[in-house]
């Protein structure tokens, strides 16, 4: 009768124990005192690039497809005085299908949203797909 007590108990716990919030950590490289900015976002073998709006200040963001490995990788645009300066922004792939071979970013239906052609790995979905919204609450919705 204790071990059931015992195993609710565990059971119960587990569930704080995944409940915590997740917290993105970013580490900070150096190289010869010199600050990598851009270190944790890997290295492009087959870049296809377009720009889009991710944040919605009004300046065109870079969003970037690697062919060879599958990946979208997105770079927020600073507004910097001091010139061009871009952020790697990981929190802005997850709206992004799973593509392969390529992806272009290009406003289609002159909406003011940027429209994604591509090869989606999910075979038989149209390879057109439309933004709506902007900045974090971006999203793309299939169109048919």
């Amino acid at each position: 009768m204790n071990k059931k007590y015992i195993i609710y108990f565990l059971v119960l716990q587990l569930g704080h124990l995944c409940g915590q919030d997740y917290q993105a950590f970013y580490p900070q490289f150096y190289a010869n005192g010199n600050r990598l900015e851009m270190a944790t976002a890997g290295g492009l073998r087959n870049g296809k690039f377009s720009n889009i709006d991710f944040n919605n200040d009004g300046v065109k963001d870079i969003y970037a497809f690697d062919k060879t490995a599958g990946r979208s990788l997105c770079f927020v645009n600073l507004n910097s005085s001091e010139g061009i300066e871009y952020r790697y922004a990981p929190e802005y792939e997850a709206i992004f299908p799973k593509i392969q071979n390529w992806a272009l970013l290009h406003d289609f239906n002159k909406d003011g949203i940027e429209d994604i052609f591509c090869l989606p790995s999910t075979p038989g979905i149209p390879a057109l797909k439309s933004g709506e919204g902007r900045g974090m609450g971006m999203s793309l919705v299939l169109k048919k």
